[in-house]
Order: C-alpha cells, then sequence, then structure tokens
C-alpha cells in the first residue's frame, strides 16, 4: 500500500514503521513555510509515480519533533533515502541538485546511487542527470523549532 503515490504521514509512530517495514522508502521532512520543500515536492510527486518499487513520503517537521531532534534535521528540504530501515544519505536543502531550477532527473539519478530506485530507466535519465548536476544551491533555508 502507498507505493506510486506521495504520501504525508503526520505521526512520528507511522513515520518509524514505514522506514523500518518497507524495503525502499524515501521521506522528505519539509515546512510547509518553505518555498524550496513546495519544490521538492513537485519533483518526488513525478518520482513517485514513476518508481512504485519505493514508497514516498513527506513528513511537516513540526509534526514530529522527537524525529527532528533524533535525525539532527537542521537544513530544510531534507529528504533521506531509507533502505530496509537504513538512511542512506541525506539531501539538504538543494545541495548537489542545481539550485531551485534543478530537473527531476538530477534527484532521480541521486536516490538510485543511494540504492532507494532500481536502475536508470533508459538513457533519457542517464543524459538528464549529467546535464544538470551543478554542485551546490547558494543559499539553504534553516529551519529552527524554537
Amino acid at each position: 500500500a502507498g507505493h506510486g503515490t506521495y504520501v504525508e504521514i503526520m505521526d512520528e509512530k507511522a513515520v518509524l514503521d514505514v522506514t523500518t517495514s518497507t524495503d525502499r522508502c524515501v521521506v522528505h521532512f519539509f515546512h510547509k513555510d518553505f518555498a524550496r520543500c513546495s519544490i521538492m515536492h513537485r519533483h518526488l510527486e513525478q518520482l513517485a509515480r514513476k518508481h512504485i518499487e519505493t514508497r514516498f513520503l513527506k513528513v511537516d517537521v513540526e509534526q514530529v519533533p522527537f524525529l527532528v531532534t533524533r535525525l539532527e534535521i537542521r537544513v530544510l528540504p531534507c529528504v533521506i533515502p531509507f533502505v530496509k530501515g537504513i538512511g542512506k544519505t541525506r539531501i539538504l536543502g538543494f545541495e548537489g541538485l542545481g539550485g531551485d531550477a534543478f530537473r527531476t532527473g538530477t534527484l532521480e539519478l541521486v536516490l538510485q546511487r543511494a540504492g532507494v530506485l532500481q536502475g536508470l530507466r533508459g538513457d533519457a535519465a542517464l543524459e538528464e542527470g549529467k546535464r544538470s548536476i551543478m554542485g551546490y544551491a547558494e543559499r539553504e533555508e534553516e529551519y529552527d523549532s524554537d
């Protein structure tokens, strides 16, 4: 259940249950007022429809303060790909994606390298990813729960 969709989970226990019981899962920790989180939502919605083998979740940091502290989430958006309950890497802000206008294929490539998405879907995804990897984002949005 939940494969092929990008679902919001509202409580910490549910996040832990899904990440530990699902082979592949991508979790986006977001804040509703951050523009970059909205941009990340659009890309992850596209990837969720394409990669039905992986669960895609969005979690509002204001709803999960324990997880934010435990996972030391300080920069948003924060995307963590989990494979069998283990966080494989972190995408902080748009680091490594190329700024606000990054392509979905670039994010897809990063997630494939983390092992959370199945192999490349043809040469187009590879080329799209290569073309748009430009380095680090200029500015990250800081999140402070205080």
